[in-house]
């Protein structure tokens, strides 16, 4: 079957007259003309009508209509069937309320409503016990009072008085909802005379049970743990203040096994959730309840046995989040402070294997070194930092700025920087805009922005405060505080291809740049590359920085740039597919590296980006999708420059990662 479509001559619409029974909604309509869609001029477009009609039912119904029908509005076209001429004029015509009686339709000029009394139940109607009244609100309820009324005020956005509007009813559900101490909040509304010109408004609550446990368990696999079980408890007090304030107690952990080593991780958090701008009311005010203020008070704490170094972690914060106006989301991070202990520093090199590999090697090429082996290799810790401090120190044979030099002392440098517990004091912000509708919308994009500042107001007082100084370097607690600005741009857009065919986009660009008291990032801070949700040819912290191949369990830098694309489709059943391709680096830039392979020194250097492409195929569960990617690396910057594209596409060569969902 061919089809031979044809396009002749584009309509334009004409005039554009009205036809409206009810003096109410021709006045309402008058008022607000001038923002109607159908122009005179405008090439004729059935979705222009659509959105016209859609445009008129939101308007009424926010102007007091409170029984307003859609149907009520319909557009008269003035067609000419001879086809010679293309103005098209329009009328569009707005019927009396349609009322359905004993006798039939009957139908009755619209008429404004207002609310006459808002009546607000936060228990069953059976269960009441006493009625107050705040702010021309009436609260039935029990006798001892379970919530601020003042609370509830606030989120309630109707009085007695106001036109009937459905974006005050949507508006009230929402800031109740966001209070999270109601199962969905509902109002109904009753004509209160017989005219049917104001109605009571009720508004019922249904409390959430004020204590919840929550307990999950969940078998893990990393690159470092082999295989384990990870739990989580949670116990929620909800509304533990009466302005629904929400606190949470968690403890979590993690026990398995890496190689011959059984591994563990136990943390604790406790956490604040008030719904309001936890400031001095002047501040508070610049961010309007409208906006769904949060402040978030935090307080954590993870201990680490046998992974890496034995780390215990502290972590305080003060957070804020809103939304503007256009709802986007805003986090405002004003402390954000992370103590890393790390008490098992003399097992560096039983951890940095490949560091200590060629620290061995260079030890054992080099005369002198007896003294520093236990049997054949380096004693650890001892021997590893006593062949250090005897090259560092020009003690050895080798000579100053030679390769193996250069080797010893990047090697320290590395040790000194991953063993120092660091000390952040710091603030953030983030900005975060997603235009996805629902769950299932695939048109969509998102943007995020985030600025993070570390130690700069620490340093600034360092002097007046007297703070103790040991080789330029300023001292808090008995710690170098890290200090440092971090900014970054992630971006992510999903195209509908087909109705079983996306095609997506994500880019990021990461820079943390170390000032002041510091010459490096906090590892913590830093960048990684590789794994299940970034570039998928390389194995996770297993690419860069730069051209380099330092062989390093853990490669990190200060600088990243990604750029991820896939294309996702149907497979058969629950299966699905997707071919992708995978762009990114990291470098170290303004900062103590001085390895021309792992610095970006310039524009040049966007040749050592990594690029990796393969397949993957996925399985949708419902809740979740499971998936598994294959990765090849199609350009590989660690390699000699010509055999850098196209020479490790060997299925041996390949690298595999599972995930849990989409990476993007």
């Amino acid at each position: 079957m061919i089809y031979d479509i044809q396009t002749g001559l584009p309509y334009y619409l004409d005039s554009i007259t009205t036809d409206i029974k009810s003096p109410v909604i021709d006045s309402l309509y008058q008022l607000k003309s001038s923002e109607s869609i159908l122009k005179e001029g405008n090439q004729f477009n059935t979705f222009d009508f659509e959105a016209e009609r859609n445009r008129l039912y939101a308007y009424f119904k926010n102007q007091g209509i409170y029984h307003f029908q859609l149907n009520s509005i319909d557009f008269e076209i003035a067609w000419d069937t001879t086809g010679t001429d293309f103005q098209l004029p329009v009328k569009i015509a707005i019927e009396d309320f349609r009322k359905p009686t004993s006798d039939g339709i009957v139908f009755e000029p619209y008429k404004q409503t207002k609310i006459n009394a808002v009546n607000v139940y936060t228990t069953g109607v059976d269960e009441v016990e006493s009625r107050t009244r705040f702010d021309s609100i009436s609260f039935f309820g029990l006798k001892k009072k379970r919530y601020s009324q003042n609370m509830l005020s606030k989120a309630i956005q109707m009085r007695s008085g106001d036109l009937y509007s459905d974006r005050a009813r949507t508006q009230t559900i929402a800031k109740l909802n966001h209070l999270g101490i109601f199962e969905y909040p509902t109002i109904t509304y009753s004509y209160s005379d017989s005219l049917e010109t104001s109605l009571n408004t009720i508004i019922t609550l249904r409390p959430r049970e004020r204590f919840e446990l929550e307990f999950g368990l969940d078998l893990t696999q990393s690159n470092i743990q082999d295989q384990g079980i990870a739990f989580n408890s949670n116990i929620n007090v909800l509304n533990i203040f009466r302005g629904a304030e929400n606190f949470e107690f968690g403890v979590r952990g993690t026990i398995g096994r890496s190689a011959d080593d059984v591994i563990s991780e136990i943390g604790g958090d406790v956490k604040l959730r008030i719904p309001k701008i936890l400031m001095p009311r002047m501040i508070a005010k610049l961010i309007p309840e409208n906006l769904q203020p949060i402040s978030v008070l935090n307080f954590g704490t993870a201990l680490q046995n046998n992974i890496g170094l034995d780390k215990q972690t502290y972590s305080a914060g003060v957070q804020y989040q809103w939304r503007s106006k256009k709802n986007n989301r805003i986090d405002f991070n004003l402390l954000d402070l992370t103590l890393v202990d790390n008490r098992n520093v003399q097992n560096y090199f039983n951890v940095y294997t490949n560091a200590y590999s060629e620290l061995n090697s260079l030890a054992k090429s080099t005369i002198g070194t007896s003294t520093f082996f236990n049997g054949d290799n380096l004693a650890i810790p001892n021997g590893t930092a006593g062949f250090t401090n005897y090259v560092l120190s020009d003690s050895s044979p080798i000579t100053k700025g030679s390769p193996s030099y250069l080797s010893v002392q990047r090697i320290e440098e590395r040790r000194g920087r991953l063993t120092q517990n660091n000390l952040i004091i710091g603030s953030s912000i983030d900005f975060l805009k997603n235009t996805q509708t629902s769950f299932f919308d695939e048109n969509f994009y998102q943007v995020r922005f985030q600025f993070e500042s570390a130690g700069n107001l620490v340093n600034l007082l360092a002097e007046p405060l007297n703070l103790e100084r040991k080789n330029e370097t300023y001292y808090l607690f008995n710690l170098p505080y890290s200090q440092y600005v971090k900014g970054e741009f992630d971006y992510i857009q999903h195209w509908l291809v087909s109705s079983s065919s996306v095609f997506a986009l994500r880019t990021f660009v990461g820079l943390a740049v170390p000032i002041g008291n510091a010459t490096s990032i906090p590892f913590n801070r830093s960048y990684f590359s590789g794994g299940a949700n970034d570039n998928r040819a390389w194995e996770v912290y297993r690419l860069g920085p730069g051209s380099s191949f330092s062989g390093n369990e853990f490669n990190e830098a200060n600088f990243k740039l990604a750029l991820n694309l896939e294309y996702r489709f149907d497979l058969f059943g629950s299966f699905k597919g997707a071919l992708f391709t995978d762009v990114g680096n990291i470098w170290n830039v303004f900062d103590d590296v001085t390895d021309p392979k792992r610095r970006f020194d310039g524009f040049g250097d966007l040749s050592e980006l990594a690029v990796g492409s393969g397949f993957g195929v996925r399985y949708d569960f419902g809740l979740f999708i499971f998936r598994l990617d294959t990765g090849f690396k199609t350009h590989n910057p660690a390699l000699e420059k010509s055999k850098r594209w196209l020479t490790e596409l060997q299925l041996k060569k390949a690298n595999v990662t599972i995930g849990i969902n989409y990476p993007f």
